[in-house]
């Protein structure tokens, strides 16, 4: 099943560099907003796809010596790498990270959770992040309507689900961080920051 989903988005390159436009850059940086204050940490840019918000925080100023994008398919991250050449690859799924133990201060996942196993993910952000570290889940649509979407793309990515911001929220606690804020806005926005603890 995996190398179905890698082959649907390395089919997919074109359509999701198409996706790169202003109003998703400023989503992304008004989400982000804090982070930009203090660009010293390591930040994993997970599932980061054409690299929409690794690059969107590399023009705010976020160093892109610091940003780590991580990506299943290569022809994403070869398109990421247009835009941020100076930025560090790693071609890997998000359940199996060949980053070191508490090697990064920030993970980020945007428009991408839905597509890893949550579980095992977060178990890998856990293990990645410094104490103290941060997560950030952001989407720019709603559990709801996502899920909508994905069910009509169909195979293989049509029981890629979302679950509601209070599910995921808990299941970060269960994991060991703290919920710092999470908040889900019907149609338009799903946002969830948690530290490691």
């Amino acid at each position: 099943m995996r190398e179905k989903v890698k082959k649907f988005f390395e089919d997919s390159v074109d359509i999701w560099a198409e996706r790169d436009v202003a109003c998703r850059r400023r989503f992304v940086l008004e989400h982000l907003e804090e982070w930009l204050f203090a660009p010293d940490e390591l930040l994993l840019d997970l599932g980061c796809g054409t690299g929409i918000a690794s690059s969107a925080l590399a023009e705010s100023g976020y160093p892109p010596r610091k940003l780590i994008l991580v990506d299943i398919a290569a022809g994403m991250l070869r398109t990421a790498r247009k835009k941020l050449p100076d930025a560090n690859f790693v071609e890997s799924a998000a359940e199996s990270l060949p980053i070191r133990t508490e090697s990064v201060g920030r993970v980020l996942i945007f428009d991408a959770f839905p597509h890893m196993d949550a579980e095992r993910t977060i178990s890998e952000i856990r293990r990645v992040l410094r104490p103290g570290g941060e997560v950030i889940v952001l989407h720019d649509n709603c559990h709801y309507r996502l899920n909508r979407i994905h069910s009509a793309v169909g195979e293989p990515v049509a029981e890629h689900t979302l679950p509601p911001v209070g599910e995921l929220s808990r299941r970060f606690a269960a994991a060991g961080f703290e919920v710092i804020k999470s908040l889900e806005i019907p149609r338009f926005a799903y946002f969830l920051r948690a530290r490691k603890v």
